[in-house]
């Protein structure tokens, strides 16, 4: 098997039989689709069915409902294919998907492939890569840096995984994060790589239709969660990374996605009905959080706020940016 798409479901009724339709109208025999039904409530599981019925090369498994990384877990655990993709169930592929990366895989046997997406809901916009070759590890990790820092890391989707890497590695999702695992993954995944085949072609769609999910509902979380992953990133760079990089660019740029991850905290108060005294007291509280940081790491200057706990000019950047966020 060339292939494995794993796709992990939850009440996907609506979106479902796009996201299928994408994948199985194009030519390409060795791919084998693993659905994981993650304790739908909706009509996701009898989609899954009918298609599994129709299409030998297309399983299904149904599971209490644990989270998107224990699906994807389990997708690993059951995947036969040579190379990894991972597919949303609300999103879809572009027609020449399959071929497309049969093309750059033929090219230099890379360990990673890196191609472009379209975003489409209430805003559409494309997020365009150059087409090249990355070879050698100095290189490949400027382009992990990079992507790091534009917040591309994490779009699981948007890249394709060897599975002996994977498997060599004992490489899963992080079950106890909701957030941040799927950069984790592909963090770790990175720093293990030297060879690097970039697409520019759009072979990705990626559903926008439901963005107000997140920017209105509360997540108390999200402060513990960000703080967490963070520092599972600094210990994949001090346990993965060559000695020059844990104080390099690498290095920076990890810092850099740290500190951040505190003014995400911070802008998330203002879903709430607080005072601005209420408010700077619980960005206080998110200070304290953040200041495990390593501190042999560099620190970028947006670190200062927070390791001086300046209250009042984190929470006007946090303003800003949802302010900017929203128009």
């Amino acid at each position: 098997m060339r292939y494995t798409v794993i796709i992990p479901i939850y009440n996907s009724e609506a979106t479902l039989q796009r996201c299928l339709d994408s994948l199985l109208s194009q030519p390409c025999p060795d791919a084998e689709l693993l659905l994981i039904n993650d304790g739908s409530t909706d009509r996701s599981g009898e989609i899954c069915q009918e298609y599994a019925q129709r299409y030998p090369n297309l399983i299904c498994r149904t599971t209490e409902n644990r989270g998107v990384s224990a699906a994807r877990n389990l997708g690993l655990e059951l995947a036969q294919g040579t190379y990894i993709l991972f597919v949303d169930s609300d999103d879809y592929v572009s027609p020449d998907y399959f071929r497309a990366i049969d093309r750059s895989l033929a090219q230099g046997d890379p360990e990673l492939v890196i191609f472009a997406h379209r975003l489409f809901g209430q805003r559409t916009y494309e997020v365009p890569v150059e087409n090249r070759t990355v070879r050698g590890r100095e290189e490949t990790l400027r382009v992990v840096a990079d992507y790091l820092r534009r917040g591309e890391l994490n779009t699981l989707w948007s890249k394709v995984f060897r599975r002996d890497l994977i498997e060599a590695e004992g490489l899963r999702f992080n079950e106890a994060l909701s957030i941040d695992e799927d950069m984790n993954f592909v963090f770790s995944y990175s720093l293990r790589v030297s060879r690097i085949n970039m697409i520019d072609a759009v072979l990705y769609n990626t559903s926008l239709e439901n963005e107000q999910s997140l920017t209105r509902k509360r997540r108390d979380y999200l402060c513990d969660q960000l703080h967490e992953a963070g520092l599972r990133r600094f210990a994949m760079l001090k346990r993965l990374a060559p000695a020059e990089q844990r104080t390099g660019k690498l290095a920076s740029t990890v810092s850099w996605v740290y500190y951040r991850s505190a003014y995400s905290s911070a802008a998330e108060l203002l879903k709430y009905a607080l005072t601005g005294k209420e408010r700077r007291g619980k960005i206080r509280e998110i200070c304290e959080v953040f200041s495990d940081c390593p501190r042999d790491v560099p620190a970028p200057i947006m670190a200062l706020p927070v390791r001086l706990r300046l209250t009042g000019l984190m929470d006007l950047a946090a303003k800003v940016a949802v302010r900017k966020r929203r128009s």
